[in-house]
């Protein structure tokens, strides 16, 4: 195609949206909605996300030795533990460090563990502190850990993990099915703003496929009209996002000695998510806007 036929289309895809521009602009807004509600559903998965995977990294198991073990033992006990893919992290706590816990925890009660001492008995045992990578494994890893022959008895917060797991699950699957839905909608959208411009301009169109005017050349005002209008909505919708983020998380740090503001301190900074989420915008909301309008256009053409 020549230059001057390239610069006429791109002319009259220009004109269709300010010939239509009430639904040009009710097309942008409605799908400048929909990829504010996907990127609200975005960042909130990748905050919970975050902040689980901070919760996880607080979960440790934490595993007992037998009475009688001695340090070639620990040290067994030890490298099996760090060889084990879950495991990202231990920390030995000495039955002396144990006992020095336990009297920080029951503070003004803790004359039966000073009488321990005195007396040279200490009842807590070695222990290890153990940090799993992956808190969804954590049944495989306890059944892993207890077959060590010098592991006594393990405290494992089976529970939270079952609750973190199923967060975790619930969040992927409203982030998916909202996302699958606002994308439909744009879809319709786009769509219908192309079928008002379609039906508008039927009898031009007729007219240039008796010319001979190619499916193509016909097509290719109706595509660049749908991406200039997703492209539209996706900088606007960036924009809101991004001022709006930021204002959330302002008033969320104010609480500072509230829920909110420890929930702040594990949020994502935006500057660590910009680029991709301006990208997914543009890219997410042009190609919206390209794939309905191609698909309307053709069908149209086939009648």
């Amino acid at each position: 195609m020549k230059f001057n036929g390239v610069k006429y289309l791109v002319k009259e895809s220009f004109r269709n949206l300010w010939v239509n521009r009430m639904m040009s602009l009710a097309s942008i807004g409605t799908l400048l909605a929909c990829l504010i509600l996907i990127g609200v559903s975005v960042l909130f998965s990748l905050n919970i996300n975050n902040l689980i995977g901070h919760m996880e990294n607080q979960n440790e198991i934490v595993v007992f030795l037998k009475m009688d073990v001695d340090e070639a033992g620990i040290e067994k006990v030890r490298g099996a533990l760090e060889i084990m893919d879950n495991v990202d992290r231990t920390v030995f706590i000495s039955k002396e460090e144990g006992l020095r816990q336990q009297m920080e925890i029951f503070g003004d009660d803790k004359e039966y563990f000073e009488a321990l001492l005195e007396e040279g008995e200490n009842p807590i045992p070695d222990s290890f502190r153990v940090t799993l990578k992956n808190v969804d494994l954590l049944d495989e890893a306890v059944e892993s850990i207890s077959e060590i022959a010098q592991v006594d008895e393990i405290s494992a917060p089976t529970q939270v993990a079952g609750i973190i797991t199923g967060i975790k699950r619930t969040a992927y699957i409203i982030g998916i099915v909202l996302t699958v839905i606002l994308v439909v909608v744009s879809f319709l959208v786009i769509s219908n703003t192309i079928r008002v411009t379609v039906f508008n301009r039927r009898k031009e169109i007729n007219i240039m496929k008796y010319v001979g005017a190619t499916d193509g050349f016909i097509q290719f005002p109706f595509i660049l009209e749908g991406i200039i209008i997703g492209l539209i909505a996706g900088v606007i919708a960036f924009g809101v996002i991004a001022v709006g983020y930021d204002i959330v998380m302002d008033w969320m740090r104010g609480d500072v000695f509230g829920v909110m503001g420890a929930f702040a301190s594990e949020t994502i900074k935006f500057k660590e998510i910009a680029g991709g989420l301006f990208a997914g915008f543009c890219i997410g909301s042009a190609g919206v806007g390209m794939v309905g309008s191609a698909i309307f256009v053709r069908k149209y053409l086939k009648v």
